[in-house]
């Protein structure tokens, strides 16, 4: 069977929601994630949002970690996801505006919230659904919108659920949808993200996406992340999660 965002993300938080702590994250809690998501809080997704800004959508997302951080910091924030599943665990973990939804069709007024952003869900759909994704974020938001995907110098279907594209095919989009890029800043983990991606692979054989984590496999990452981190500070950052933040630029 082939790839269905709906059905793979269901059955990711189903996994979630049988697990006995409450997960905030849809992804892995391993050494180098947390490494990762630190860096993406504090240094892409902080900055990004305007202190203006009275409402910020988040597009897909999932158990509500990026909502109840933002939240924490005085942002009003309204979640939207695919899954019931996402929502079900979201919501036990506290997070409360939430609504189901599809994220190529949205059931949110035009100019209805300041800002719309993803985190990591453009590049688990393909270029027709990426698209739609990226021009209805851009008619629900009033002032901007801020998308942080994997991106790289090649586009790339890499796995079934990942697309990995240049900065540049979404910069192209929300140009025809009227905004402009004001912000481009990537992480430097690229040689972090490639060990970890490859022990992930490895993993993916035994386990599926949203179960719990092996002994041996954190261990291992763990070792090779002291490596990886001081290799990722002497190179530029090629490939890895990337903000990119636009403005309206017309009425």
């Amino acid at each position: 069977m082939g790839y269905s965002p709906r059905q793979y993300w269901e059955g990711v938080g189903e996994r979630l929601g049988e697990r006995s702590e409450n997960r905030l994250l849809a992804g892995e809690e391993s050494p180098f994630y947390a490494v990762k998501r630190s860096m993406f809080l504090e240094k892409l997704l902080l900055p990004a949002i305007g202190a203006s800004d009275r409402m910020v959508l988040e597009v897909g997302c999932g158990p509500g970690g990026n909502i109840q951080w933002l939240e924490e910091r005085g942002v009003q924030m309204l979640g939207l996801d695919l899954s019931s599943a996402m929502l079900q665990a979201a919501r036990r973990s506290g997070v409360t505006r939430l609504v189901q939804g599809d994220a190529t069709s949205l059931p949110i007024a035009s100019r209805a919230v300041d800002a719309a952003i993803t985190v990591t869900v453009l590049q688990h759909n393909d270029d027709e659904a990426a698209a739609r994704i990226v021009a209805e974020l851009a008619r629900v938001a009033r002032w901007r919108v801020h998308l942080f995907e994997d991106t790289g110098g090649l586009a790339i279907h890499d796995r079934a659920s990942h697309w990995l594209r240049r900065p540049e095919w979404y910069v192209a989009e929300l140009g025809r949808a009227g905004y402009r890029l004001e912000t481009r800043l990537r992480l430097p983990l690229a040689c972090s993200e490639l060990v970890a991606n490859g022990l992930r692979a490895v993993a993916r054989r035994r386990q599926p996406e949203g179960a719990a984590i092996p002994e041996n496999q954190m261990r291992l990452e763990s070792k090779l992340l002291g490596v990886t981190t001081r290799i990722d500070s002497l190179l530029p950052p090629a490939m890895g999660l990337t903000r990119l933040s636009f403005t309206r630029s017309c009425g």
